[in-house]
């Protein structure tokens, strides 16, 4: 905060899924993403996680991330989740062109 940061953003995931699998591993558990969400509300600061999918963005949904970054993995439950829970979606498009 000294330094002027106006984000806290958690890497959640890999950047793309491992080739040939569905299973995309989660980097972090739901206590520490929680840990993070609970520390930017106190800051009074935003929460993003970079995220393409997988029970990661469940995690990060439900314990509170404002906005997923990617989502590239997301399905359509995702989707709905996030409406639920009024989660915005960097999406990032740029590395399918």
């Amino acid at each position: 905060m000294k330094k002027g940061i106006n984000v806290l953003k958690l890497f959640a995931t890999p950047g793309v899924a491992p080739v040939g699998q569905s299973f995309i591993p989660s980097f972090l558990s739901r206590e520490e993403i929680s840990m993070v969400v609970e520390e930017g509300k106190r800051l009074n600061i935003p929460t993003a996680a970079h995220c393409i999918g997988g029970q990661a963005l469940t995690d990060c949904v439900e314990m509170g991330v404002e906005v997923i970054e990617h989502a590239y993995a997301a399905t359509d439950a995702d989707v709905e989740l996030m409406k639920k829970h009024g989660t915005w979606v960097d999406l990032t498009s740029g590395i399918f062109m």
